[in-house]
């Protein structure tokens, strides 16, 4: 490519990065997301009665409105091996 097409591609995107025209998929008004996360909880876990053995699961909802916020709606379990409690 010879220097002056990379300067106008260049600028081109440039112009398109801040003109403000851009915006992400996400933000977009009426849209909505499911999201699904399985986590450990402090450390990993083992089948030994550990302190640092845990899981935790989460389903949310997440709407977008006409302004770009975002409002999630979810729960969440939580599951903790205590075991100091068994003595």
């Amino acid at each position: 490519m010879s220097a002056m097409k990379r300067y106008f591609i260049f600028i081109i995107l440039l112009l398109a990065l801040f003109t403000g025209q851009a915006e992400a998929q996400r933000q977009l008004p009426g849209m909505k997301a499911i999201r699904f996360t399985a986590e450990m909880a402090d450390g990993f876990y083992s089948r030994a009665d550990r302190h640092d053995a845990g899981y935790a699961f989460s389903l949310a909802v997440a709407t977008y409105t006409k302004k770009g916020n975002q409002w999630v709606f979810g729960c969440e379990m939580l599951q903790r091996n205590n075991p100091y409690r068994n003595t």
